[in-house]
């Protein structure tokens, strides 16, 4: 059976894991777990599930607070040994019967759907597509759900070079990829409702537009909405000042919010 001494992290982490967002060096200790205990791989589901359970029940509205801070405290030191097994369970029997509770008092409000990781995890994969050519004043001649990509050629000398189209947990997801120099940024729309906004990084007001900014598996990434779709740009050459101002720019009215 495998023991903590055989896995060096704590149960948030799985759930960081399984959220796509945990830090890179302690994923791979996860990866390397994961490769050798089937007990770990079935508490990984667990955790799937119960984070699907949470984003169905839209934890984010209206639910009482002695439930949201149950379900937010960080969770206790693994059990040793024998008692790993079962500490996992009992953890996340915990949190389900909580969820379940939290039913009673919230409506659901958003169909399922990636996480905002997931969705620039796809966004990063190669173009598939050539690069989209003009559509009109200031965007591109590709759009999802009628919100069109950005032309950022004159304004920023960001040249697009090609696209793709992925399916990410029930939803498309279309990216476009830029380039200036040796930089290379990804900005990626995803069709349908919008995503649950990651508890992680910081938002800054840009020209009335706020901007998520946080770190997922050693990219930089920017989350917003536009026209109620939600959007990202990802990078790992940019800096921040960049990905605010390209997520923010309206070319003067014809970038529709």
């Amino acid at each position: 059976m495998t023991t903590p001494a055989d896995n060096p992290f704590e149960e948030h982490e799985l759930a960081a894991y399984a959220d796509g967002v945990l830090d890179p060096q302690r994923r791979a200790l996860v990866d390397e777990a994961l490769a050798a205990s089937p007990d770990l791989r079935a508490a990984l589901d667990d955790q799937r599930r119960a984070i699907t359970a949470v984003r169905a029940a839209n934890l984010e509205t209206h639910a009482p607070m002695a439930l949201r801070e149950r379900l937010a405290t960080p969770p206790r030191q693994a059990p040793p040994r024998r008692q790993w097994r079962l500490g996992w369970v009992a953890g996340i029997a915990s949190a389900l019967a909580a969820i379940a509770l939290l039913a009673v008092f919230v409506l659901p409000s958003r169909a399922g759907g990636p996480s905002v990781a997931e969705a620039a995890a796809a966004a990063v994969r190669p173009a598939t597509e050539p690069a989209p050519g003009p559509g009109g004043d200031k965007l591109l001649d590709i759009s999802v759900d009628g919100v069109a990509f950005p032309d950022y050629t004159g304004k920023f000398g960001w040249k697009a070079t090609g696209s793709r189209t992925d399916d990410v947990d029930g939803r498309s997801v279309t990216t476009v990829t830029y380039v200036k120099g040796a930089q290379t940024i990804q900005y990626a729309i995803v069709a349908g409702e919008v995503l649950d906004a990651p508890t992680q990084g910081q938002v800054t007001n840009v020209e009335g537009t706020p901007v998520r900014l946080l770190d997922a598996d050693g990219r930089r990434i920017a989350t917003w909405q536009r026209k109620g779709r939600t959007c990202v740009l990802v990078t790992t050459s940019s800096n921040d000042a960049t990905l605010r101002e390209l997520a923010a720019w309206r070319g003067k009215g014809s970038v529709d919010f």
